[in-house]
């Protein structure tokens, strides 16, 4: 009996491992993937030798051999799909490496990639192999502001040596649950939480956007992942739905409140030469599912929700020139095969069809298990999102993720199956905008004095947070002092 429970257990060991030398791609995964990959090779190789020694040399007829073959089987499945998984990975990472220089900086503008380490995504700079980056909150651990602002200036230098509009530098810094880069800038409450218990109070509003814009434009940040403009609509606590906490981050379920709010926030980071991003496109705010780990799924009418979840994208996308993130929604009875971020009948025949939105579109993450759970390639996935209409792909959780994706696009070019005219037309949009962002606003014109900080602290009705604008070197002002008070929290 302890002997068959033996078994039993090293059956569950190598059908786990080989659950999970399948997912080695997956986005949970990509992080430690190649240390996933020796673990997986040692542990099989471990196991293997229990079949040897234990099955075949204590275990005796013909059934038992059988069963140990298959076990043997099985573990060279694993370890063969572990093996094969990596250098797929690290052909399509050659082969992007040593394309044709043209291709990549063609194709390269369309991607805004996150990173681990700072000297690959300066490589990438440097072949003029991407568009942008994405400034996570593990590259900003352990360092201060001057610090994160000197490798961005780094970066942003090589592009102005090459001729090249700057790069676009995200981040997610919407306050509240999702400030990824705090520390080490101040961590705002939610916008939310501003209008709480005034949701006409619009120049708080604006002080917040503005004292917000004033910290990520002085360390070189340039595009925000900011505002949210999801529908806050009450939903049952579902268990598919655990991360994106959107109950938090929404600012009200009035689409009117929602659109003066959202306009506003834009409005004042496009003074300090930052642009906004009106997400998530067509709304999360009746989704149940967590696009983090699934698709999700929004089976509403379109006239009705032309009417309400796309009110503030349709209004203020025609009054600023905010950016527009396209979710991990499929609109079933639009595009019933389709997530919206790489939908053509979504982006071609609503957003630039019956909203006559011009601007740029950026797909939410593409490492997210709505994508990595949809059953198609990653790269695939992004040649699909181009031939649609979008105009930049977003890979913020891994980097890594970029080599297989451009892989696929350049070989896709090579067979002519990218719209060429889709692409072009989407080229010209990222030139014109990215040239805008030196001329925004400059640094010298304006210094920013913290002059006190007092946290936020629930039950404090008077927390305030002032910063003083004083004169750069050509004397323009913008605001002498802004004030922020955020009552009762």
């Amino acid at each position: 009996m302890k002997k068959r429970l033996k078994v039993i257990l090293m059956w569950c060991a190598v059908i786990i491992l080989l659950a999970a030398s399948l997912k080695l791609n997956a986005h949970v995964m990509f992080n430690v993937r190649r240390w996933a990959v020796m673990i997986i090779l040692l542990c099989l190789t471990a196991i293997s030798f229990r079949p040897l020694t234990f099955l075949w040399g204590k275990w005796k007829g013909y059934g038992n051999c059988i069963e140990c073959l298959l076990f043997l089987i099985v573990i060279f499945v694993a370890s063969f799909l572990s093996i094969k998984n990596e250098a797929v990975f690290c052909y399509k990472k050659y082969k992007v490496i040593h394309a044709p220089p043209h291709q990549i900086s063609q194709y390269g503008k369309h991607f805004i990639v996150g990173y681990d380490s700072f000297d690959e995504v300066k490589d990438l700079v440097l072949s003029g192999s991407i568009g942008g980056v994405y400034v996570a909150g593990k590259n900003a651990t352990g360092k201060n502001r001057s610090q994160i602002r000197k490798e961005i200036k780094a970066i942003q230098d090589i592009r102005k040596e090459q001729g090249l509009p700057p790069l676009f530098i995200a981040t997610d810094q919407e306050g509240g649950v999702v400030s990824r880069l705090s520390p080490p800038l101040t961590r705002f409450p939610s916008m939310s939480s501003i209008l709480e218990y005034n949701q006409t109070n619009y120049q708080q509003v604006a002080h917040y956007a503005a004292l917000q814009a004033i910290e990520l434009s002085d360390m070189g940040i340039n595009l925000n992942f900011s505002p949210v403009v999801d529908l806050k609509i009450p939903q049952p606590n579902h268990h598919l739905n655990q991360r994106t906490m959107l109950y938090s981050r929404a600012i009200s379920s009035d689409h009117r409140i929602v659109t003066i709010a959202a306009l506003t926030y834009c409005r004042e980071l496009r003074e300090f030469g930052i642009f906004p991003t009106l997400k998530h496109f067509p709304g999360l705010g009746r989704v149940r599912e967590d696009t983090h780990l699934l698709p999700g799924i929004l089976n509403r009418d379109e006239t009705f929700l032309k009417e309400n979840d796309w009110q503030p994208f349709i209004q203020v996308t025609r009054q600023t020139d905010a950016f527009m993130m396209i979710g991990h929604v499929r609109l079933d009875r639009i595009d019933h095969i389709n997530l919206a971020s790489y939908s053509t009948a979504v982006i071609q025949g609503i957003i630039r069809g019956k909203m006559k939105f011009d601007g740029i579109i950026i797909t939410d993450d593409l490492n997210m298990g709505a994508i990595s759970r949809n059953g198609e390639e990653i790269g695939k996935i992004a040649v699909k999102a181009l031939n649609a209409g979008a105009d930049l792909l977003l890979f913020s959780y891994n980097g890594n993720q970029y080599y297989p994706a451009m892989y696929e696009v350049i070989k896709a070019a090579n067979k002519n199956r990218l719209n060429t005219l889709r692409i072009h037309q989407s080229s010209v949009r990222l030139e014109k905008t990215a040239w805008k962002l030196p001329g925004a606003v400059e640094k010298s014109d304006f210094q920013v004095e913290l002059i006190s900080k007092h946290p936020f602290r629930h039950g404090d009705l008077l927390s305030r947070l002032f910063y003083q604008i004083k004169p750069g070197p050509e004397g323009r002002i913008r605001d002498k002092r802004l004030c922020l008070r955020y009552p009762g929290l």
